[in-house]
């Protein structure tokens, strides 16, 4: 392995433990919010939530306790921001890294099962398809964009933990 693939791979790599890292957290800032003494508590309301609908509902139970809610809607904007690439880079399908232009990039293939039909009445026609994939090309330069992004979000939940803790609701 050459050391743009082993750079490649190590950032995917640190990139995958700051979602890891930031999506508990988010946990944590819902135990918070409901006031649980027990950390167990949110890990089972969450257990099987996205990572949208996590986000949703730790949205709609600020909206009763009101802490900072110019600061939350900030940090829900700034998740939602990455939560979009989440996927891909979690249950993608890498092809190999290669340089091109001073930088190194990467196809991820999101594979996704979808049916489709479109109907054309007037031909009296319905069209059927499958599509299964999806790919992307990243550049490591994105990637190391997203950990940084990750960065100042998981600093901002940590900001934000601190002062759920010492809030009595």
């Amino acid at each position: 392995m050459v050391d743009f693939e082993k750079d490649f791979y190590a950032n995917l790599g640190l990139l995958s433990v700051r979602f890891a890292k930031m999506e508990f957290k988010l946990t944590v800032i819902l135990g918070k919010l409901i006031g649980a003494d027990e950390e167990l508590i949110p890990m089972l309301l969450t257990e099987n939530l996205t990572l949208y609908r996590k986000l949703e509902l730790i949205r709609k139970i600020n909206k009763v306790r009101t802490h900072r809610e110019s600061l939350m809607e900030t940090l829900y904007a700034q998740v939602e921001d990455i939560r979009i690439h989440r996927n891909s880079f979690i249950h993608g399908v890498w092809g190999d890294p290669y340089e091109k232009d001073n930088d190194v990039f990467i196809e991820c293939k999101v594979i996704k099962i979808k049916y489709e039909e479109s109907e054309f009445p007037k031909q009296r026609l319905v069209k059927k398809r499958w599509t299964k994939s999806k790919t992307t090309t990243y550049r490591l330069t994105f990637i190391r964009t997203l950990i940084t992004k990750l960065d100042d979000v998981i600093m901002s939940q940590d900001a934000l933990i601190s002062e759920l803790e010492n809030k009595q609701f």
